[in-house]
């Protein structure tokens, strides 16, 4: 009953700083670093990790601490985390009381910690990771691995946005690249190249096309193709227009 109890409490707490992030009465840096403290209170462990994978390299992006210890921890512990990430699944060791065994990787690192995978987004965002060179703590039982699997997931729904505005910006990075490349490649043709809407109107016309036709760009667009085409080429070209019509 006593951990039934913990758990509801923990869990009603992580409710409640979500609900102060949502309403921004404070910031997601204050939100998860009181996460963090919460966690490593509840955990027994000196700190919390919010750790991101980019390339297979864990990048502390959040911590419960300010302390210069925390990049040593990272340090000490990245074959674990690593591991954590690859097996998609919650990892711990409490001295010889560990369901962390994987190779290379099972006597390296802290003696004591617990680790999550984070999926923000649908995407692999890292580890949520909790570790320390001395604990008061025996074991992890199995409500232990539902809390901190119930954080995660608290966590992830703060992380959402951050990651989906990370990939958006991204995804606006290339499509600038793209459209420099298109224009680069429009502007400086040496064929006439114009874009024209469903009917025929020109909306944009190139440097080639203004000087093949003795018009600005602002000129051609109040002609339409059609207008600025001879009259043989359009019969010739009459299946290429049906075709247009058609796209």
């Amino acid at each position: 009953d006593l951990k039934e109890e913990r758990m509801a409490e923990f869990s009603h707490g992580l409710r409640e700083l979500h609900r102060l992030n949502l309403a921004q009465k404070t910031n997601q840096q204050e939100v998860l670093s009181d996460y963090l403290k919460s966690g490593a209170q509840l955990f027994n462990m000196e700190f919390g990790l919010i750790v991101q994978m980019e390339s297979d390299l864990p990048v502390i992006k959040y911590t419960n601490t300010t302390s210069d210890a925390v990049d040593a921890y990272l340090s000490v512990n990245n074959k674990i985390i690593n591991q954590i990430h690859q097996a998609g699944q919650t990892g711990f060791r409490i001295g010889n009381s560990t369901n962390f065994k994987t190779g290379s990787g099972e006597n390296s690192g802290s003696k004591f910690f617990i680790g999550t995978p984070l999926i923000a987004n649908n995407i692999d965002y890292g580890i949520l990771f909790f570790c320390s060179d001395e604990t008061k703590r025996k074991r992890f039982e199995n409500y232990d691995i539902e809390l901190i699997e119930i954080m995660a997931m608290n966590i992830c729904q703060l992380l959402n946005m951050e990651v989906w505005l990370k990939n958006q910006q991204q995804a606006d990075q290339a499509l600038l690249l793209s459209d420099r490349r298109f224009k680069s490649i429009y502007d400086y043709a040496n064929v006439g190249i114009c874009v024209c809407d469903m009917e025929g109107n020109i909306v944009m016309a190139n440097r080639a096309l203004e000087e093949l036709l003795g018009f600005t760009e602002e000129e051609l667009k109040k002609h339409t193709f059609y207008s600025i085409s001879d009259s043989d080429d359009l019969e010739e070209l009459a299946e290429d227009l049906k075709l247009y019509e058609q796209i």
